[in-house]
């Protein structure tokens, strides 16, 4: 079977920096409850639900251009899906921001977060709605 990364594109009607900075460092203005912040090559970040938790690292950092973030420790709860809580350590989310003339497109590659894992369909939806949703209705307010 075909494996498949999660990759979804949204425009914005923010500039590259703006755009850039959302996922930088105000991550929790549309994802969750943060602590740390990415200003930097290497810096780390944990995002958390309850009892879920990730923590991510800048392995890639242009600023406006490109942003790697890699998760080096997972704790994943989700309802009674048994087996997921580590499936995203090692997987990485890639950024990509483009100018446009109205705006920034941008691309978001979760890699490792493909059909094969137990956590796929609920992890798709939660991209779908903090992506494809909140981080678009934050840069364009």
């Amino acid at each position: 079977m075909f494996s498949q990364n999660y990759t979804q594109k949204i425009h914005v009607t923010a500039n590259p920096p703006t755009s850039f900075k959302a996922v930088t460092e105000n991550v929790g203005d549309w994802w969750g409850d943060v602590e740390g912040k990415l200003t930097k090559l290497d810096d780390e970040f944990t995002v958390s639900f309850d009892e879920t938790y990730w923590t991510f690292r800048a392995t890639e950092f242009s600023p406006n251009t490109t942003l790697v973030w890699e998760c080096v420790k997972a704790h994943h709860v989700h309802g009674d899906l048994s087996g997921i809580e580590k499936e995203w350590e090692g997987t990485r989310v890639i950024w990509n921001f483009t100018e446009t003339n109205n705006g920034t497109e941008i691309q978001m590659t979760h890699e490792g977060l493909q059909p094969a894992l137990v956590c796929y369909d609920v992890c798709k939806e939660g991209w779908d709605h903090f992506f494809l949703k909140s981080l678009k209705e934050y840069l364009d307010e």
